[in-house]
């Protein structure tokens, strides 16, 4: 990793099982990369909220399989905004049980407005939205791990070779 990125990862858990299985999508997470000073580091959403681990820790930990994407130029203030958002922001625990299954059907059926509603009542994130918010993205409540990658690829980032 060189500079900040974002990463698209594939999971093997139980959790990435079902993540999957909601969006039918092999798509189960979404992470930030960071190159502090030549130390690697994720910022990402957990079970703890969103915060910072050793690039090490974190593959150790998870095992992700991941793709990584640099950030494009034009985007400002991500690396702030991530800093300002450790420790910050809880994990959204009841996305999967109570809301998970609804945005999902929104989304199909395009009925976005009252799960923003919902969603913007809540100080919680799951790590698609945290990421989304730390791009300085609009409304990214609205975002799933798939959605972050098919506005990557919209977008045209520069995918790198890990």
């Amino acid at each position: 990793m060189k500079n900040t990125t974002v990463l698209i990862c594939y999971g093997n858990s139980t959790i990435s099982k079902l993540i999957s299985l909601f969006t039918k999508s092999k798509i189960t997470h979404t992470a930030f990369g960071l190159d502090l000073e030549n130390n690697l580091f994720v910022a990402e959403s957990q079970n703890n909220g969103f915060n910072l681990k050793t690039f090490q820790n974190w593959v150790k930990q998870f095992n992700y399989r991941y793709e990584e994407f640099e950030i494009p130029v034009t985007y400002k203030d991500v690396d702030k905004n991530i800093y300002n958002h450790l420790s910050q922001v809880p994990y959204d625990f009841r996305l999967f049980v109570l809301r998970y299954p609804r945005h999902i059907l929104s989304k199909i059926f395009g009925n976005k407005n009252k799960i923003d509603s919902v969603k913007n009542e809540s100080e919680r994130e799951i790590c698609s939205e945290s990421v989304a918010h730390c791009l300085g993205w609009e409304n990214p409540h609205n975002y799933l791990p798939i959605d972050v990658y098919n506005r990557i690829m919209l977008e045209g980032w520069k995918k790198k070779i890990n």
